[in-house]
């Protein structure tokens, strides 16, 4: 469905999509400006190698933004969110990461980390 939308919008040759190993992203190191993970960190087996390799193929001075669900007394209603992490355990994930310094921010349903944004010259 994403492709098909790319090629309706006329972006087919400045987007490609990729499906690969999360803990072994198929990219060079500093190879992206922003990275966003939305809705993984909950998913994957390893979530420590995953933010690593976030950090790995994130140039410097880049931003990433993740965000993911947060568990809570919602997980009886809905099965998604039993897996999902709460804020301290996704803060001691965080810690275990190599991942640059950001700050993390939560709601009643997701909690995310996300790295501060730099003003340019381009923003004013």
């Amino acid at each position: 469905m994403a492709e098909s939308n790319i090629v309706k919008a006329g972006l087919s040759s400045r987007v490609e999509f990729k499906k690969a190993d999360a803990g072994k992203i198929p990219y060079q190191e500093n190879t992206f400006d922003l990275v966003l993970n939305i809705n993984m960190v909950h998913l994957v087996n390893h979530p420590v190698r995953m933010l690593d390799e976030i950090e790995r193929v994130l140039k410097p001075g880049g931003h990433f933004f993740i965000a993911d669900v947060r568990r809570s007394w919602i997980g009886i209603l809905e099965k998604g969110f039993k897996s999902a992490l709460t804020v301290k355990e996704a803060k001691n994930i965080i810690k275990e990461t190599g991942l640059r310094e950001g700050h993390i921010t939560s709601a009643f349903f997701w909690w995310r980390y996300e790295t501060p944004l730099r003003r340019t010259n381009h923003d004013e």
